[in-house]
This record gives C-alpha cells, sequence and structure tokens, in this order.
C-alpha cells in the first residue's frame, strides 16, 4: 500500500514539474487560446510583435510533439524535424489563415529579416565558443580527414547521379552540400540564401530540397553508427573502443567557455558583435563579391579565433548570447522557415528513389574515406569513419549525439564538433565560390 502511494506521490511530482517553454500547461495554454483567437478572428499586431507571438507557442508545441514521436526522435531529429516539417505541414493543409502566414513571412523575411541576424548569431558563437586549441589541431591535422570525406562525398554523388542518369550539378548542389553543411540552422539556411542570391533564383525551393536531403542522411547516418559499432565488434584491429589516436597525439579538448545568461551588458556585446561581423563579411563581399557575406564572416571568425587577439570577454559574449538565442529562438526559427520559406509539396516532390540513392552515395562515400585518410594519419578507421566521416553527414548537433549514441562512442564528441563545425563552414566557403563558378559556366 505504501508502495502504490509512493508511486502516486511521484507521479504527482513529475506532473507539477512538467512544464512548456518554462511554463505550466495551464498557463501556456491560455497564451496559446489568445493567440488563436487572434489568428482567427485576424486581429494579430503587425510587424515582429503578432510574428513572435505566433511562432514562439507553435514551436514549443511542435517540439514536445518531436521529442514524443519515437522513430523521429530517434533518426530525424525530434523537436527540430517536427518544428521544420510540421508548421510547413500547417500550411500545405491549409490550417493556418493566410493572414497569419503573411506576418510570419514578413518577420522571417523581408522587411524584418529574422533568419539572417539568426544566421549571424548562430555563426559567430559556434566558432568563437570553440576552444582554440581544438580549432589549431583540427586544421593542423583533422581537418584533412574532414576534406577526405567531403571530397569523397561529393564525388560520389556526382558520380552516382551521372551513371543513374540524374544531374551530376543538381545532385552536387541540392544532396552533397546540403548534407555536409552541418544541418539546418547552420548550414542549409544560408546556403540556400547564398545560393539563391547568386542564381537569382527563390530560396524556398532550394531550402525544401536540401532539407530534406539533410534529413534523410541523417537517418542514415544514425543507423550507420550503430552497424558502425557492430563491425568494430568484428574487425576489433580497427577499432579503439572510444579512442581515436592510434599512435601520436591530438589534443582536441572537450573545453566549454563559461555560459552565463544573467550578465545583461554582456549579453548586448554579444549582440553587437555579432552583427559587426556581418557586417565586416558584407564589406568584404563587395570587394570580392566571389566569397559570399557569411563566408567572409566564418574565415573572419577563425583567422581572430586562431589569432587570439579578440579579449576572451567578446568571445564570451557572442558564445553566450548564441546559447541564449538556441534555446529561446532554435525551434523558432526552424518553424519560421517551415510556414513562410519550405513549401511542403516541394519537400515531398523532392523525396524519390533517385534521392535515396544519391543520400546514401554521400554517407557510405564519406564515410569509407574518412575511414581510409584517418588510418594513414593514425586514427583508429572506426572511430575516423564515425566522428569524421558519419559526423560530417548529420543533422549538427543533434545528430552527432544521435550517431555517437548509437555507436556506443559519446567520449568522441569534441571531434564530432569540429567535423559539425568546421567541416560545416568549409562546405558553406565551398557551396559559395560553387555556385559562382557554375552560374557563370
Amino acid at each position: 500500500m505504501q508502495n502504490v502511494s509512493t508511486s502516486v506521490k511521484d507521479i504527482e511530482k513529475k506532473k507539477k514539474k512538467y512544464k512548456i517553454i518554462g511554463l505550466s500547461p495551464v498557463s501556456f495554454l491560455v497564451i496559446f487560446a489568445v493567440v488563436i483567437v487572434c489568428m482567427y478572428l485576424d486581429v494579430l499586431p503587425a510587424g515582429i510583435t503578432g510574428g513572435l507571438a505566433v511562432v514562439i507557442p507553435l514551436a514549443a508545441i511542435l517540439s514536445e510533439i518531436g521529442k514524443r514521436l519515437p522513430i523521429i526522435r530517434s533518426y530525424f531529429g525530434g523537436s527540430a524535424f517536427v518544428a521544420l516539417f510540421g508548421s510547413s505541414l500547417l500550411v500545405y493543409l491549409h490550417v493556418l489563415p493566410t493572414t497569419t502566414i503573411k506576418a510570419v513571412s514578413d518577420f522571417t523575411g523581408d522587411p524584418i529579416n529574422f533568419l539572417n541576424y539568426g544566421i549571424v548569431v548562430l555563426i559567430a558563437g559556434s566558432l568563437l565558443g570553440l576552444d582554440r586549441g581544438s580549432l589549431r589541431a583540427a586544421i593542423v591535422r583533422y581537418l584533412p580527414c574532414i576534406i577526405a570525406c567531403q571530397a569523397a562525398a561529393i564525388v560520389a554523388v556526382y558520380v552516382v547521379a551521372w551513371i543513374i542518369g540524374f544531374n551530376p550539378t543538381e545532385a552536387m548542389f541540392f544532396v552533397a552540400l546540403p548534407v555536409l553543411g552541418g544541418g539546418i540552422g547552420a548550414g542549409a539556411i544560408p546556403m540556400s540564401q547564398m545560393i539563391s542570391s547568386t542564381w537569382h533564383t527563390s530560396s524556398s525551393a532550394l531550402l525544401a530540397e536540401m532539407s530534406s536531403s539533410i534529413a534523410l542522411a541523417n537517418a542514415f547516418a544514425i543507423i550507420f553508427g550503430g552497424l558502425m559499432n557492430r563491425l568494430g565488434k568484428v574487425k576489433s584491429s580497427w577499432s579503439g573502443d572510444g579512442k581515436l589516436i592510434a599512435r601520436g597525439k591530438l589534443e582536441i579538448q572537450d573545453v566549454e567557455m563559461e555560459s552565463k545568461t544573467d550578465d545583461y551588458q554582456k549579453l548586448g556585446v554579444g549582440i553587437l558583435v555579432s552583427v559587426i561581423f556581418m557586417c565586416v563579411g558584407t564589406l568584404l563581399n563587395h570587394f570580392v563579391p566571389l566569397i559570399h557575406e557569411f563566408a567572409w564572416m566564418i574565415i573572419l571568425c577563425c583567422i581572430l579565433k586562431l589569432s587570439g587577439k579578440l579579449p576572451t570577454y567578446i568571445e564570451e559574449a557572442c558564445y553566450n548570447w548564441q546559447q541564449l538565442f538556441i534555446k529561446n529562438f532554435g525551434n523558432v526559427i526552424l518553424v519560421c522557415l517551415g510556414v513562410s520559406e519550405v513549401k511542403m509539396a516541394d519537400v515531398l516532390n523532392a523525396v524519390t528513389s533517385t534521392r535515396v540513392i544519391l543520400i546514401l552515395a554521400a554517407v557510405v562515400g564519406g564515410c569509407v574515406a574518412a575511414m581510409a585518410m584517418g588510418k594513414l594519419l593514425g586514427f583508429y578507421p572506426i572511430e575516423a569513419g564515425i566522428t569524421t566521416g558519419l559526423c560530417s553527414t548529420d543533422m549538427g548537433g543533434t545528430g552527432d549525439l544521435a550517431i555517437l549514441g548509437a555507436a556506443h562512442r559519446m567520449e568522441l564528441l569534441p571531434y564530432s564538433a569540429i567535423s559539425t563545425r568546421i567541416g560545416g563552414a568549409v562546405i558553406l566557403i565551398l557551396s559559395g565560390i560553387l555556385a559562382r563558378i557554375f552560374i557563370m559556366s
């Protein structure tokens, strides 16, 4: 009897602790009800006020759903996947009023352009928040393994596309590059913006194609993570059982920068410096248009981080603001994109048997090349294939965790972060250059 009463109390405690974006379910439902009434009576405030009123609670609900769908949660990115494609589905099914869609679209793009600001924050914080020693070591020894993976994946997709009669250039831009770009938020979104501005086309169609490729590649990479673990048991000489280095040393440390979000002045510095980096990137793009402003921003952040000339206070400010932004607006940005940019009809048309074959070529080609190059560089092939291969073709940070979890090698997270951040930055720069080359040819 006592055990029953104890379990009931535990259940009640869990119910009391359950919150949605920090609010009790009742408080959240009251807020969401106000938004629903305003939406369907067509009295939403204009501009950023109305846009935020819709996307924040909608992102919260879709994220909660994504966390609780087993297959989606395990293989397709969970809350991020549902936030992006769930919101797009609501538009596709005409659940959201036209005026609401317009309010969110105005907030996401012109005239407010919240999307570009989000990209700037993500780039500055992710690169400046990286440990300097890890960045230096990655460029010297780990980066060649990443580049081998990327080159092999791109070549594999290009060749397979040519063999099966698919346009190789289209395969490269809609499959290979986005799959290797580090996810949707810091990869496909800026990539679609860069390519669309060069090709003078709509970024929404590009993003729909890229997002579907990334989601499928993420699922395949997680599955292969489990298979690599089994391969390591069969071929024990290939596996370091969670240790990457077979010979020599590679110092990549999991050094967490201080993340404090209660220093409001410091957060303000992070906001300012992030946008100044973008201003410099735009200025450099004005004189050297071959390289996109986002790519210039990445190069600038890397140079300043490696040189150590930027005060630690500023680095921490950018990183802390990015962390606060991700926590509160990470899935909000995805909902903004789902409502205003990603067309579900385009996504459904993009998921074909041909696309699946090309994505498999990217994941397998990149993984095999990473294993081979890793062996030459003194890494264990299994660990190299997981960290520089599979973690280069996933959905970003959440994909890294899922892959390493499936491979039972969570201790390799610092290496996978390098693959995602630095590898993704390399692909962003490359995609901007290739977009100009192919449009000029």
